[in-house]
């Protein structure tokens, strides 16, 4: 139950977040949802391949470098998926920076 709650408060985070960047957006709520969960997948399979290839520039940057990868993923559903268009990188990594921040919060307050 729990990761099914984890992945709402972020296709919550991502649906608001879609509303404060110009480059973001979203057709529908479900678009949010289906977006959460193949990003969901995306960091369980293909994200610590992504980290560990890229160890050495995480290292150097102290870790702010999984912000970059989670914005390139982000711009690559976007490529694949219906409904939710990414107009750039740099909104892409703002979406990233921000996803981050919100999910923090929300999983602070929801999971204490």
């Amino acid at each position: 139950m729990g990761s099914v709650v984890r992945v709402l408060l972020n296709a919550l985070a991502l649906f608001a977040i879609a509303y404060v960047i110009k480059g973001v957006t979203f057709d529908t709520f479900k678009t949010a949802v289906l977006v959460a969960i193949t990003m969901a997948l995306l960091n369980i399979t293909i994200a610590p391949i992504l980290e560990f290839f890229t160890s050495p520039i995480r290292l150097i940057t102290f870790g702010l470098f999984n912000i970059v990868i989670a914005a390139a993923l982000l711009y690559g559903v976007s490529h694949f998926m219906k409904g939710f268009t990414i107009k750039g990188f740099t909104s892409a990594l703002i979406l990233a920076v921000l996803l981050s921040i919100a999910n923090g919060a929300l999983h602070m307050v929801y999971f204490g």
